[in-house]
């Protein structure tokens, strides 16, 4: 029960299902109406018929009777007229289908030779013109005329009572309304079952599709066609099935489209990854973001930073000896083995020449343990070319310069641009590297006073550099606690 009644309240709560039927019962009845008008005028002309008939029938048995002897073109005198009136009233009360309520009865010159009742309207003059009824439906009457036969000398004049007939027609008319409504709302119930069946019904059902494919559209496009879509897996052969068809090439094209988009938008980022990754192994994170920001050139200033240059000794001569490919990769794997100590120590690669190796701390980010985390690198850089040399059976050997001050950082150029450092500073880490000794970590006094008490140094004689004269130098020997791991700690 529950289920029908929620039938039928979809069938009348659908917009397009209301109008349609209402359309539809307004035409039945419009058109039953234009029917209903000429058949009511054809029962009623019917009716008034039968009952002129019965009548008609009724006085001519009178006649018939009361002038036996008498010639039947002769009029009847006033007497027989009289009496033949008082049979058509007592007539008339024993039979009621008779419905007379008077009667007038004319000789030829117009003369009433006899009357009873109501007086009809339908008068002598109106008889002269051809007028052969009267009706007036306000007050339920009908006049009618009769003689006996063509060119008779006196004329019956009748008045009916036709409230019968009236009732009857009433009730004609509402027979024939009630089965136009009854039709009309049969008509229009069924129109209302056949359209949500195949009509409505599959229009609400794509525009669930059409929902749902707006959302997967949006949120999961590649399961489209793998959705349960009732567009995708029926067919239909009229006019809502091209436009069924129609949302499903639609649905192939968006489908299509926004596959190719996002298998765009997936190279875009891979090489916008691939860009990204590279950039970074060229500048540093921040850097690389104000290189973003499409600024024309980048250049600070760093009071405080630790500069380190290391030389692979003996390189030059073995690259001669060996073959290009051997030389790239060994050269590789020592840089290599470089940038992961400089990640691992929070240090920042600069660059490469040739068998040369760059490397700064406290910059571009501020960090307050670079001489720490500078001098953990170099020892630990000798520690991995000796591994390396017995890996490889090689006697390379590593030579390295440090110093620390002011700086000033940047890139510059539009191409091939790099990360570069730029300063006296970095021009004595150089000497240091050039002018020490193998397998050792040459500083200067500036970058001991920095490391203080915690590593061991062993004093040079004052060397001469191009551009200071001559300066206190050290050697860097190694570590006085090997548990103290600030620099890691400034790192994690």
């Amino acid at each position: 029960m529950g289920s029908r009644r929620h039938f039928f309240v979809q069938l009348v709560s659908r917009r397009i299902s209301r109008r349609v039927a209402f359309w539809i019962f307004v035409s039945i009845v419009v058109i039953e109406a234009i029917i209903l008008v000429p058949s009511a005028q054809r029962r009623e002309r019917e009716l008034l018929r039968e009952l002129e008939d019965r009548t008609s029938i009724k006085v001519t048995w009178l006649v018939a009777n009361s002038r036996k002897s008498q010639a039947r073109s002769t009029p009847p005198t006033p007497q027989q007229a009289e009496l033949l009136l008082e049979q058509l009233r007592e007539a008339n009360h024993d039979n009621l289908m008779l419905s007379l309520r008077g009667a007038v009865i004319y000789d030829e010159q117009g003369q009433v030779l006899a009357s009873f009742g109501d007086r009809p309207a339908l008068t002598w003059q109106a008889l002269q013109t051809g007028k052969t009824n009267y009706k007036n439906w306000s007050e339920s009457l009908y006049d009618s005329s009769w003689s006996e036969f063509e060119q008779v000398n006196y004329m019956f004049v009748l008045r009916h009572d036709i409230s019968g007939i009236q009732t009857e027609l009433v009730q004609y008319k509402l027979r024939i309304g009630i089965l136009v409504i009854i039709i009309s709302v049969f008509v229009t119930a069924s129109t209302l079952i056949v359209m949500q069946i195949l009509v409505i019904a599959p229009i609400l059902k794509l525009r669930e599709d059409l929902r749902a494919a707006g959302e997967l559209v949006i949120s999961n496009p590649e399961k489209i066609h793998t959705a349960e879509l009732h567009s995708l897996h029926h067919n239909r052969n009229d006019e809502l099935g091209d436009v069924m068809d129609e949302f499903r090439s639609m649905l192939t094209r968006i489908t299509t489209e926004i596959q190719q988009r996002i298998i765009a938008e997936q190279n875009v980022r891979r090489e916008q990854e691939k860009s990204e990754e590279l950039l970074l192994n060229i500048l540093p994170a921040s850097v690389a973001r104000e290189l973003k920001e499409n600024r024309r050139y980048i250049a600070e200033g760093f009071p405080h930073v630790s500069v380190l240059f290391a030389d692979i000794v003996g390189f030059t001569t073995l690259s001669a000896n060996k073959k290009p490919a051997e030389i790239v990769t060994l050269l590789n794997d020592i840089f290599s083995s470089f940038d992961r100590l400089s990640e691992i120590y929070s240090l920042e690669k600069i660059k490469t020449i040739g068998d040369a190796y760059m490397v700064a701390g406290g910059l571009p980010m501020p960090q307050p343990h670079h001489p720490e985390c500078m001098a953990d690198m170099a020892l630990e850089m000798l520690s991995e070319i000796e591994r390396l040399n017995q890996i490889n059976g090689y006697a390379l050997q590593l030579r390295i310069g440090i110093h620390c001050g002011s700086v000033v950082a940047g890139v510059i150029g539009t191409r091939k641009f790099i990360y570069d450092l730029w300063g006296d500073s970095v021009n004595v880490a150089s000497r240091m590297e050039s002018q020490g000794l193998p397998n050792s970590i040459q500083v200067t006094e500036t970058f001991r006073e920095k490391l203080g008490d915690r590593y061991f140094f062993q004093q040079r004689e004052a060397i001469h550099v191009k551009g200071k004269g001559l300066m206190q130098t050290y050697f860097l020997l190694g570590k006085k606690d090997p548990l103290s791991r600030l620099c890691q700690q400034a790192h994690s």
